[in-house]
């Protein structure tokens, strides 16, 4: 994968850690050899909300064990939000009868885990909080909620892995390092310890015969490794084991599932459950979560109800957690359906809630994803299947260039669909993305989101310009003592990349082949560079306060970046008042650059255009873009959700907005707070002054980043030569010039 892609992406990982927004930026991995991949058609569920009436409060929580469900509820007594009540709720696995076991819990005690005997009988683990260390309490009750027995649990680790109750009422709790069990007076018989050489304990189940087994995580070079040790008895000790090549387990909990029929256990991945038949040493896939129309979101509590049908918690940001059952579809009725291909670089949570809403609104089609992060050059692998005719019927752009696309006839227009399109019209979107979209007339892309990217600096130094050149540029760091830096990150490839990455496009015309970094613009950009940019691989404090403390005392002049209102006040801090946008310099005095992200087009040669169509166009949705993250870094296409957002950053009181989310005031600064000062600030300090700057600055954007890897890659190389002094100038603009016309020329 080339260097700038993983600088990219990494970029986006952080961006999305930090916001915690994440659903989890997750990249789909193949099965290992010795897992069975089963048909597609044979692994695919229907998920049926239950309609469960009579309970207090929302779910936060569920358990199946012994033919029962149960189901924790959390109910709030005050608005605000300072007092809480759980509730207990169980069901049979008929889901005819259900009923309410009251928990004893003091006023600030928790539910940390639970289960249910072969009685019926309901274990769980309390934790309150005793001046500063908790107090842990094994509980038993019976179905009607009378208490049986009470211990205190005496723990040298406060987390929980699993709890369960075996055949001889034997209690077994597991935690990261240990395993300890109890009789059924709750008394200590043996506490043995896991696997010091593997990752931490992680979930125990029940074999199909009633065997505990514990799982320990494991890695064999880069492949994922499932331990999985039963548990013998009398004495209590492990016995077999097995390791189970997997694919990524990151964000799954109780990884673990009690067996059945012919598997002696399962076990959950990010992308499905699968069945472990020990005689065999082989896995089969049971329920494909992307084929069964199933998001993480819905994947967080699935667990095993009766033999093939699963049942677990569908979480939702706006509504209310819902309970959901999965049944197997006909395999007939799966294999009837049709497919489009949609190609990505990494699925979030958002796409594939896109992708469930579609196949859930068009039974006769599933969308099959093609994971492009996967290759060993995603760009690479995308461009050569592109062009072989192999594309997918949808695109995402977000890292290709959108103009040897659209120069080679690869993108269709979606103009006519969306003035077809009797619910969506681009006048929806913000003015200025709309003009940078809708390019000539022609629209070939559609995005739910951007983030917006320029240059910052003190008007002292730029003046109030909107934009710059880079001659007044140069003009400015002129003036400066050597010892001062143009930017954070200034040694001369990162200071090449940071002038040229955005713009690079400008020197190419993909219609005619022409490039134009002979030109005299080009030039002064290697000069400019090889004069102020500091050589070799610069050493940085990494820490996040560093780059604002070498700009506070003068060592720095610029800051260049993504910016949004949590930005703009960080800056604000920064600089002082006096910030102003000035963008990257450019001949246009264009400097500030829309990256958006997820562009997605359809092929030109897909054979299912309309349908095609009828995906795409959800990302335009107010119902998709208002779900966005109101704290987030990105900000919607969408002029209205836009509005949604930027009221929300700037609210004093908490309400709920007309799309049903929750809006807390100074929710955006808590969460930086505590990223840049270690301290988690309630208080709003943001202003309507700083939502109209950030809305100016995105009304005067008219230019968006199209990637030209291939490009930067060649110049990088050549101008390296410039920069040691192998070469001199006009060598290496000819070499750079020579060699970007015959790639533009090869691949046009």
């Amino acid at each position: 994968m080339k260097k700038k892609l993983q600088k990219k992406l990494f970029f986006v990982v952080v961006l999305l850690i930090v916001s915690v927004s994440l659903y989890g930026c997750r990249i789909a991995q193949k099965q290992n050899d010795n897992q069975n991949g089963a048909n597609t058609i044979d692994v695919v569920y229907n998920g049926e909300n239950l309609t469960l009436d009579g309970m207090d409060g929302f779910i936060i929580d569920i358990v199946s064990q012994y033919d029962r469900v149960g189901i924790v509820t959390l109910e709030w007594l005050d608005s605000e939000f300072t007092k809480k009540k759980l509730h207990f709720y169980v069901m049979n696995i008929d889901r005819n009868e259900m009923e309410e076991i009251p928990l004893t819990l003091s006023e600030n005690g928790n539910l940390i885990e639970k289960t249910f005997d072969k009685n019926g009988n309901l274990i769980y683990i309390t934790n309150s909080q005793d001046t500063d260390t908790y107090v842990y309490e094994l509980i038993k009750v019976d179905v009607k909620g009378k208490e049986l027995l009470r211990v205190p649990l005496h723990l040298n680790d406060n987390t929980i892995c699993g709890l369960l109750v075996d055949e001889k009422s034997n209690i077994i709790l597991a935690q990261p390092e240990t395993v300890s069990v109890f009789d059924e007076d709750f008394k200590c018989l043996a506490t043995i310890e896991g696997d010091k050489e593997k990752d931490s304990i992680n979930s125990v189940a029940f074999t199909k015969n009633g065997q505990v087994i514990c799982s320990q995580g494991d890695y064999e070079g880069e492949k994922e490794i499932l331990l999985v040790r039963e548990i013998g008895n009398n004495p209590v000790k492990w016995e077999n084991s097995y390791e189970i090549p997997i694919t990524d387990t990151s964000f799954v909990d109780d990884i673990l599932i009690n067996g059945w029929g012919e598997y002696d256990f399962c076990y959950r991945t990010t992308d499905g459950i699968y069945g472990y038949i020990a005689k065999k040493k082989e896995s089969v896939k049971l329920l494909d979560y992307t084929a069964s129309n199933m998001t993480e979101n819905h994947t967080q509590k699935i667990t095993l109800l009766k033999e093939g049908e699963w049942i677990g918690m569908v979480y939702d940001e706006v509504e209310d957690t819902k309970v959901a059952v999965y049944r197997k579809v006909d395999p007939e009725i799966v294999a009837n359906r049709k497919t489009l291909v949609v190609g990505v670089f990494g699925i979030e949570e958002e796409i594939s809630e896109a992708i469930v809403q579609f196949n859930r609104e068009h039974l006769e089609y599933q969308i099959e994803i093609r994971d492009y992060l996967e290759a060993e050059d995603p760009i690479l692998q995308m461009n050569t299947e592109v062009i072989a005719g192999n594309a997918p019927d949808i695109l995402d752009l977000s890292y290709v260039s959108m103009d040897q696309y659209i120069e080679k006839d690869l993108l269709e227009d979606l103009t006519p669909y969306i003035e077809r399109d009797s619910e969506l019209s681009m006048q929806e979107l913000i003015p200025s993305v709309s003009e940078v979209i809708e390019a000539d007339s022609h629209t070939y892309f559609v995005a739910p989101s951007f983030d917006l990217y320029s240059l910052a600096a003190t008007k002292e130094e730029v003046g109030g310009k909107d934009g710059w050149t880079l001659e007044e540029m140069k003009d400015v760091l002129k003036q400066k003592d050597k010892d001062v830096n143009a930017f954070y990150r200034n040694d001369k490839i990162d200071l090449l990349y940071t002038l040229l990455e955005m713009n690079v496009s400008d020197f190419v015309d993909w219609s005619t082949g022409k490039c134009y970094f002979d030109d005299k613009e080009f030039r002064e950009l290697l000069v400019l560079v090889e004069q102020v940019g500091t050589d070799g691989e610069s050493e940085y404090n990494e820490e996040l306060l560093a780059e604002r403390e070498a700009i506070r005392n003068g060592s720095v002049l610029f800051w260049e970046g993504c910016v949004n209102l949590a930005q703009l006040y960080m800056n604000r801090t920064t600089f002082g008042e006096d910030v102003t946008y000035v963008g990257y310099p450019n001949e246009d005095k264009e400097g500030s650059y829309f990256r958006f992200n997820h562009p997605f087009a359809i092929c030109s040669n897909s054979k299912e255009k309309q349908m095609a169509w009828e995906f795409v166009r959800i990302f335009m949705t107010k119902e998709y873009q208002s779900k966005m993250d109101l704290y987030g870094n990105s900000m919607p296409t969408r002029q209205d959700c836009f509005d949604l957002m930027m009221e929300a950053n700037l609210a004093t009181e908490a309400y709920t907005n007309e799309m049903g989310q929750q809006v807390i005031p100074g929710a955006l600064w808590s969460a930086y707070s505590l990223i840049y000062t270690d301290t988690l600030s309630e208080e709003n300090p943001l202003t309507k002054k700083e939502a109209e700057e950030l809305i100016a600055l995105v009304g005067k954007t008219k230019r968006c980043v199209s990637y030209e890897d291939a490009l930067m890659d060649i110049i990088q190389e050549e101008a390296e030569y410039y920069f040691a002094g192998e070469k001199s100038l006009e060598d290496t603009v000819k070499i750079i010039e020579n060699r970007a016309e015959t790639y533009v020329n090869e691949n046009r």
